[in-house]
C-alpha cells in the first residue's frame, strides 16, 4: 500500500503539478522556483488531499527513535591514508561498526552478514555506506585495513587512526575497547549502528542477532528518503525533519 502512495504521488502528481504550470504559462514565484501553478480550487484540492494521504500513508509506518545522545562527527584517516569526516556521507544511509582485523570470529561474520544485506539492495545500495572502524591503530595500517575489505563483496569504508582518535570516535557512540597489548587480543563493543541521512544514529543493533531488523530498518531509512526526495529543496527538508521527529 504504501509503495502505491509514493509511485502515485511520484508518476501522478508532480507531472500534474508540472504540466498545469506548463499548460498555464505561470509567472509565479511558486511557478518559477518549484513547477507549480495555480490551479483551480477542486483540482488543487484533490492534488492536496492524494498528498497528505501519501504523507499519511508514510509516517503511518512506526518510524525509528533517534538517538540524540549518541553520535556526532568526526576525522579519522581512511584506507588511502587521506582524512575523511563522517559528514562527507551526509544524505547516505550510514551502517557503523567498530571492530579489527585479526579478530578471530565476530567481526568477519558481522562484515559478511552486512556484505549480504548490501547485495540485496540492488539499485538502492548506492544510497547506502557501510563503516568498518578498526580500533587495533598498531596492527590495522590503512594499507592492511585496504587489503583486508577486499575480501568482502560490498562497499565497506575501513577507518583507522591514532588510539587516542579512536576512543573518542568510540565514545561517541557509546562504545569502548581495551588496547591489544603484548598479547594482540582486543576486546570491544559488539554493537552496529544505522545512521540515518542528516547522520543521526537511529538503531542500535546486537551482531549476532538482528540482521533481518537491521535490512527491514535500512529499507525503511531509504523508502522515507525516497519519499522525501520527490520535493523541491525547503520541502524535502522539512519533509525529511518531520519523518524523522
Amino acid at each position: 500500500m504504501l509503495d502505491h502512495y509514493l509511485k502515485v504521488f511520484k508518476w501522478r502528481i508532480i507531472p500534474m503539478f508540472r504540466k498545469s504550470c506548463k499548460n498555464n504559462s505561470c509567472k509565479s514565484r511558486a511557478c518559477i522556483r518549484y513547477g507549480i501553478a495555480p490551479l483551480i480550487p477542486a483540482r488543487a484540492g484533490i492534488l492536496l488531499m492524494m498528498c497528505m494521504i501519501s504523507m499519511a500513508a508514510v509516517a503511518a509506518v512506526p518510524q525509528l527513535p533517534v538517538y540524540a545522545a549518541l553520535g556526532g562527527d568526526f576525522s579519522l584517516t581512511d584506507t588511502l591514508g587521506k582524512s575523511v569526516s563522517l559528514r562527507d556521507w551526509q544524505g547516505k544511509v550510514m551502517i557503523l561498526t567498530f571492530g579489527f582485523t585479526a579478530c578471530p570470529h565476530i567481526c568477519p561474520t558481522t562484515l559478511m552478514e552486512l556484505s549480504k544485506l548490501y547485495g540485496g539492495l540492488g539499485d538502492r545500495a548506492s544510497q547506502v555506506q557501510i563503516v568498518f572502524i578498526s580500533i587495533d591503530p598498531k596492527r590495522d595500517t590503512p594499507e592492511h585495513l585496504r587489503r583486508y575489505l577486499l575480501a568482502f563483496q560490498a562497499n565497506i569504508v575501513g577507518l583507522t587512526g591514532s588510539e587516542d582518535q579512536l576512543r573518542q570516535v568510540a565514545k561517541l557512540f557509546g562504545a569502548v575497547f581495551n588496547d591489544a597489548g603484548d598479547v594482540g587480543e582486543v576486546s570491544h563493543s559488539d554493537r552496529i549502528y544505522l545512521l540515518d541521512a542528516k547522520g543521526q544514529v537511529r538503531q542500535i543493533y546486537a551482531r549476532e542477532e538482528q540482521f533481518d531488523q537491521l535490512q527491514q530498518d535500512v529499507l525503511q531509512l531509504l523508502q522515507q528518503r525516497g519519499f522525501c526526495h520527490v520535493f523541491p529543496l525547503k520541502i524535502s527538508t522539512l519533509c525529511n525533519k518531520y519523518l524523522s521527529s
